[in-house]
Order: structure tokens, then sequence, then C-alpha cells
């Protein structure tokens, strides 16, 4: 997640070290979203789902219900929910009434499990 022109932007993204495309393209066939080349530090695929693609969000958070992530950041995906609703109430915004919910969000999602 980031900021931009202080909105959150929320993106779920394979980063690695992707060099074939058919390496990332089931997560494109499975999960929606798209891919992209990243030609920065040698070139990969990456493949992407951003927040306005809500429905390929949630169906990859979908597909998590039953087979676990094992990710030290898997946390995450049980706060996108949340984010969705808090980002629906535009929580964000100093002036929101639901900013400290905003921030308590925040300092789960930034809670790292090592």
């Amino acid at each position: 997640m980031s900021i931009k022109n202080n909105y959150p932007q929320l993106s779920i993204r394979s980063v690695g070290v992707n060099k074939l495309l058919q390496d990332v393209q089931h997560f494109k066939d499975i999960f929606g979203g798209g891919i992209y080349f990243d030609s920065s530090q040698n070139g990969c695929y990456v493949w992407s789902v951003l927040r306005r693609s809500r429905e390929d969000v949630l169906k990859m958070l979908n597909y998590f219900k039953t087979h676990t992530s094992r990710s030290h950041k898997s946390h995450r995906l049980f706060l996108i929910k949340d984010y969705f609703t808090l980002s629906d109430l535009k929580a964000f915004k100093i002036d929101s009434i639901q900013y400290k919910a905003w921030l308590d969000f925040l300092n789960k999602w930034n809670k790292l499990k090592i």
C-alpha cells in the first residue's frame, strides 16, 4: 500500500525473479489483474492487481481462504477487507470521524510478522 495524491493505493503483485512470462501468467489466469515487464534490475515480469480491481482482489482473497499463504506479510491479506471498508468511508482523511480507525489499521498493516 502506498499513498498517492493523498489517497491510499492498494496493489498486490508478484515480486521476484520472473524472467519468463509463463512464470506469472498463471496468476493472471486465476486472479485477473495484469502483467508488465519491469526493466529495472535486469528485467522481469510482474503480475499486479490494483485496488480499483476490487473484484480481482476479492477473488484472490477467496483463494487464500483455502490455500494458506506462508509469506511474512500474509497478515495483510486478512486486513484487505478492512482497507476497503475504511477507504470507502474516506477514513484516511485527517478530518474524518474514522481517522483514528485508519491510524489503527495502518499500525496493523505495517506490523511485520517475522
